[in-house]
């Protein structure tokens, strides 16, 4: 039996399930790929959502890095919550040695601030150039951006901003915008839209973990970047339609 391909997460650990390493590893193992994990964060969330988030020591969190990358050849690596500017400069100084999606995890859906303004620089001017892709929702894109908001419709022009920051590519997910439809603004060497029905469900905790994760995994089985992105709002749209609610915390997207 052929080895699976390794694939690795940065992020925080969410003790309900439903989002940041646990459920990048739950879509990577649905892949059948070999997942590691570091972690960048400890949060306190279930019912009621993130009640709190302490990042892990930047010095822990380069040491576990280096032995994760010294140990494996991954294939492809993603971000998710990394909670301090000291961990967002540590992935940075090791971003050259694995092609890197970025997911800026900002803010938690409850409102809780999961990065300091000075994080959020260390992301955009430090992290962004070195990413092979970054995945905002619009929120997101903004703070990036530094505008107080983005207009749905100027998503397209967002993503190109992004990419003109440094970024490789820039994906600007629409799911956050109202109405029954939902588009996702891509710039890959020029711009592409992925328009399509909203999955109506309410078991949507961890979409954004789910979905850069699902890029991820198609970039370390060798699809392209535009083929990865495509596969992951595919993917994503599969999750929500056989989302589940194990517990009494909301309810989350369920990999197939």
């Amino acid at each position: 039996m052929a080895s699976p391909i390794p694939v690795l997460t940065v992020a925080g650990s969410d003790p309900s399930g439903g989002a940041g390493l646990q459920a990048d590893l739950r879509l990577f193992a649905a892949d059948g790929l070999f997942g590691s994990a570091v972690i960048a964060g400890i949060t306190v969330q279930g019912v009621g959502g993130v009640r709190r988030a302490d990042p892990v020591d930047a010095e822990l969190l380069a040491e576990q890095l280096d032995a994760a990358l010294d140990a494996l050849p991954f294939a492809a690596a993603k971000t998710g919550m990394l909670g301090s500017a000291a961990n967002v400069l540590a992935v940075a100084a090791r971003a050259h040695r694995v092609p890197f999606v970025v997911d800026p995890v900002l803010v938690s859906s409850s409102g809780h601030r999961l990065l300091s303004p000075e994080g959020e620089a260390a992301l955009r001017d430090v992290l962004l150039p070195r990413a092979a892709l970054v995945t905002p929702n619009l929120a997101e894109a903004a703070v990036l951006l530094q505008v107080d908001s983005i207009d749905p419709r100027d998503a397209l022009d967002a993503a190109h901003e992004l990419v003109r920051l440094g970024a490789g590519a820039a994906v600007v997910t629409g799911g956050h915008a109202p109405g029954d439809r939902i588009c996702d603004a891509a710039w890959v060497h020029g711009p592409h839209r992925l328009d399509g029905l909203r999955v109506p469900t309410d078991r949507d905790h961890g979409t954004g973990c789910l979905h850069s994760a699902a890029i991820t995994a198609a970039l370390a089985r060798g699809c392209s970047m535009l083929q990865a992105i495509t596969e992951g709002r595919a993917r994503m749209d599969a999750a929500l339609r056989a989302a589940v609610k194990p517990g009494a915390a909301r309810g989350c997207p369920w990999p197939l």
